[in-house]
């Protein structure tokens, strides 16, 4: 087995230690196939640089948003990696006008522009190894394995606690204590997802095949990757534009009625072809808002008192 890193002084002075260490990185897929010519290789977030006003020479060497990471595999082993001298950052493989930025903690995909471990590299985003969206740790598969193997040694290849790490900053990071799954996506759905039950949703009606903008936030209860179902009256749940009853709703669509979103009666007057509990009236465009409080303001409002709109 070649080895592209150090060693710490366990593995140099036990020889049965290094071999099941390395027997096991190999397996793991922690120490790299020396006849493989690796092109992606997996890192653990360590810090993440967030200055943004950089000139352009700082930018050009580390762009905002680059990340300094651990790569499994490579590297001197440390017991504490943010005291390291030399931190190699990667910068965003995509433009910043689009980016996912991962956890401290977190392992993440990084693509190198070269073969050679000395490369320039980028990272893509977090590896999608499991169904929750926000905080994994690196991993964590690992952790329901026997006592001992979940060692750092053993999970990546550092003896440092990533936890200690992430815990030196977690009043920067989201809440983790609700485990938050994707809402349901069909096919064609374009959709943005933040980690603390937030959405963005570019989809279609199933029952016309008309289009569907819709955004807001989860409840935090619906962390079962079930959304809380709307009553729809005479209706089946395929006729429905939206993904269900959520916290709070932002939706833009094409139906016949209002109804279609839940069991809503229209009070306002209204032509009596546009009725809203016609099943058989044309379709209209609509935008609907649901949530607990609703408010319009203005800026060129001089005084701050505000009418809150109750609805319904």
């Amino acid at each position: 087995m070649a080895r592209t890193g150090g060693e710490n002084l366990q593995q140099e002075f036990s020889r049965g230690y290094d071999f099941i260490l390395n027997t096991y990185g190999s397996a793991e897929n922690i120490m790299p196939d020396k006849n493989a010519q690796t092109l992606l290789v997996k890192g653990i977030v360590i810090d993440i640089d967030f200055t943004v006003n950089k000139n352009y020479r700082l930018a050009a060497a580390q762009p905002p948003f680059s990340i300094y990471a651990k790569i499994i595999g490579e590297g001197l082993d440390v017991n504490d990696p943010e005291l390291e001298v030399e931190k190699i950052f990667y910068a965003p493989l995509l433009s910043s006008h689009n980016l996912s930025i991962p956890e401290i903690g977190e392992e993440i995909l990084i693509m190198r522009e070269s073969t050679n471990v000395g490369a320039k590299g980028y990272y893509i985003g977090r590896i999608s190894n499991t169904s929750a969206l926000n905080y994994y740790p690196a991993r964590k598969y690992m952790d329901s394995v026997q006592t001992g193997i979940t060692d750092g040694s053993f999970k990546y290849g550092f003896s440092f606690d990533i936890k200690k790490i992430r815990d030196n900053k977690i009043n920067q990071t989201p809440s983790d204590e609700v485990e938050a799954f994707s809402i349901p996506l069909t096919f064609g759905d374009v959709v943005q997802q933040g980690r603390s039950q937030t959405y963005i949703r570019h989809s279609f009606n199933r029952a016309n095949k008309k289009g569907v903008l819709e955004q807001g936030l989860c409840f935090q209860e619906q962390s079962d990757g079930r959304l809380l179902q709307n009553i729809v009256t005479n209706t089946t749940l395929i006729e429905d534009p939206s993904i269900g009853e959520t916290a709070t709703k932002n939706i833009h669509f094409v139906s016949n009625s209002i109804s279609k979103l839940g069991d809503y009666n229209l009070i306002s007057t209204m032509p009596e072809e546009l009725d809203q509990g016609d099943e058989n009236a044309p379709d209209r465009a609509m935008i609907v808002n649901i949530a607990d409080e609703i408010y319009n303001i203005s800026s060129k409002e001089i005084q701050g008192g505000l009418y809150r709109q109750v609805l319904g």
